[in-house]
């Protein structure tokens, strides 16, 4: 289940808050994440991730830059959610770039 967190109780929010610097490069998409899943219990099978928040911004050479967004939906105690970040054009800007990162959940 590699690096999924299970919610602790029902929630209404989820709000992300992500900054990185890319190491070089600059004015190449900087896409931000949010992934669901259902816990798998007794089962080996690959885990099936669903999309379901986007945040989109763009790399500035060598300077951090924000990546915040806000999901709002009503999720299960017990469900996964992943978080990732990369670049949909075919630079390696994303790869190892130093960043902050902050979730945080609100019960419903």
């Amino acid at each position: 289940m590699n690096w999924g967190y299970i919610l602790p109780f029902d929630i209404s929010k989820v709000e992300i808050q992500c900054s990185l610097r890319p190491g070089s490069g600059g004015s190449e998409d900087f896409t931000a994440v949010l992934y669901t899943a259902n816990r798998s219990n007794g089962s080996n099978t690959v885990i099936t991730l669903t999309k379901v928040a986007v945040g989109q911004t763009t790399f500035s050479a060598a300077n951090y830059v924000t990546n915040d967004f806000t999901y709002t939906a009503n999720l299960d105690k017990g469900t996964m959610i992943f978080f990732g970040v990369g670049t949909e054009t075919s630079s390696p800007t994303a790869k190892n770039a130093r960043g902050f990162l902050n979730i945080t959940i609100t019960q419903r």
